[in-house]
């Protein structure tokens, strides 16, 4: 009975190590069937990417031909213009550089303006705010000044009064040392 019972054990788990087996292999095909779809997509927008590529390569080299060939049609121009043509043109250019530059450096004198104007703005604005705190302080040291001197005007007739004394008191002292008292 042991021989029958080890028999079945061995066919059950062989037949668990199939199923596990075969589904292992289903998820691992699953995956790779995934990961084939997504290469495709990949390679397709390579592909798309390689045509669009290839069109502007093709749309360059028509311009940089065109441009080629506009070029040798001006130098043609241009070996055919006489002396006095040829200098009329590069005055021409001359005063179109010299515009350029004069409006280039009125911005950038403008420019310039504006960040002095503002930062005299903000220098101002200090300055005042300085002023301002100068001010307040003048005010306290007249206010504690306007009191000192309320202070001292009753100190004022006291001060006459001790100086009277002692003149008197100054005046008696003479007295007595020449014996008059």
């Amino acid at each position: 009975m042991d021989n029958f019972m080890d028999k079945l054990a061995q066919k059950w788990n062989a037949a668990e190590m199939i199923k596990a087996n075969s589904a292992a292999e289903a998820m691992e095909l699953k995956r790779l069937r995934d990961q084939l779809a997504e290469y495709e997509s990949i390679l397709q927008e390579m592909r798309k990417l390689n045509l669009k590529n290839s069109e502007l390569t093709d749309s360059s080299k028509q311009l940089i031909e065109k441009g080629i060939n506009e070029l040798t049609v001006l130098l043609e121009q241009q070996k055919q213009l006489p002396d006095q043509d040829l200098k009329q043109l590069i005055d021409q250019l001359q005063s179109t550089i010299q515009e350029y530059i004069h409006t280039e450096n009125v911005k950038v004198y403008r420019n310039v303006q504006a960040v002095v104007v503002d930062g005299l703005k903000d220098q101002n604005e200090s300055y005042t705010k300085q002023l301002d705190l100068l001010k307040d302080q003048a005010t306290e040291l007249k206010q504690k000044n306007d009191a000192l001197l309320k202070k001292i005007k009753g100190i004022k007739p006291l001060l006459i009064i001790v100086m009277i004394a002692i003149l008197a008191n100054l005046g008696m002292t003479v007295a007595w040392i020449l014996g008059i008292l």
